[in-house]
């Protein structure tokens, strides 16, 4: 609309311009003056004009960002867990992000870009570790410093600083510390947000009753005893992330990817920006100034059995059906 309207005002001017030049027979030098300054305006609006399509085809570009989320987990040279890859095969996977001339955003750039119109680099991407295992810190962490890549770990605040499970003396795979979290939050490469405080619970190891295994609501549970329950475990975890780290949670990733539209209108009314889900057929795309675009965002699981030209075409693509 804004268009026609300069287009209009435009040829107006130009209608005047040409009776102008019809008119000149005396006082030549006033009239080449008003012609002039007549050019000149049509000048003017034809070059505002331009940068107002211009702007247009800009704003064009940025509500079509796709963006490819990758979720790791942990990183051991010996398991055979399909959940586990080896150092060497991440570093691989980092190299194909790099060679592909994708680049690595954190949670703070995809809310600035999405709530204050801050640019994004060209291609942008995602690298995600979810539970908040040691090797993050140890093999992961040391990589993407040497890359220079940036990335998001979703930890289960529980378990941050546990090597047993819970308040028994189960062994599990390590969790990193706070204070290992924060030196990582300090490099400006790693930003730690939530996996809930405590609703990834792990059935044969837990001694309590009900184990929720999930963020997701509970069979036959009412509605008013889940949302307290699920506004409890995020209300402890920010409290304690705020008291050693300083910062706020604003991203949550949903454990086992299971949630339902009670989950989500309740993990937004607690203040959180960003949500993730595991599935990788969905396809991101953020649109600034559309905050919704930034909820229930799908992520690709990059286990020690996806290939080189999956990871490749996922990038490409944004998902996999």
């Amino acid at each position: 609309m804004h268009g026609k309207k300069m287009i209009a005002v435009i040829a107006v001017l130009a209608a005047i311009l040409c009776l102008q030049c019809g008119e000149v027979t005396h006082n030549s030098g006033s009239k080449k003056q008003i012609v002039a300054e007549k050019q000149g305006t049509l000048r003017r609006l034809s070059n505002e004009h331009s940068r107002n399509m211009l702007s247009d085809k800009q704003r064009d570009l940025q509500e079509d960002t796709v963006l490819p989320v990758l979720m790791f987990h942990h990183i051991d040279d010996e398991s055979s867990s399909p959940w586990v890859i080896t150092q060497e095969a991440f570093e691989n996977d980092l190299r194909i992000i790099r060679d592909a001339g994708y680049q690595p955003v954190s949670m703070t750039q995809l809310v600035n870009y999405i709530y204050y119109g801050e640019d994004l680099p060209a291609n942008p991407v995602c690298i995600t570790f979810d539970d908040g295992y040691l090797s993050n810190y140890e093999l992961a962490y040391p990589l993407l410093k040497q890359y220079h890549m940036k990335a998001t770990i979703f930890a289960i605040g529980k378990a941050i600083g546990y090597h047993t499970y819970g308040e028994t003396d189960i062994p599990i795979t390590p969790h990193f510390f706070y204070a290992q979290a924060i030196e990582m939050i300090d490099s400006g490469l790693i930003e730690v947000q939530s996996h809930t405080y405590n609703m990834h619970q792990t059935a044969k190891l837990e001694t309590h009753r009900p184990v929720r295994e999930s963020a997701a609501q509970l069979a036959e549970e009412p509605d008013d005893v889940y949302i307290q329950t699920l506004q409890d475990d995020l209300k402890a975890y920010q409290k304690e992330y705020s008291a050693y780290t300083g910062k706020m949670l604003f991203a949550l990733a949903y454990p086992k990817g299971a949630y339902s539209e009670l989950t989500e209108q309740t993990v937004r009314e607690m203040g959180y920006k960003i949500t993730f889900t595991t599935r990788a057929d969905h396809k991101n795309v953020l649109i600034p100034n559309e905050p919704e675009t930034l909820y229930q965002l799908g992520r690709l699981s990059v286990s020690g059995n996806t290939t080189a030209d999956e990871l490749r075409q996922y990038l490409a693509d944004g998902y996999i059906e």
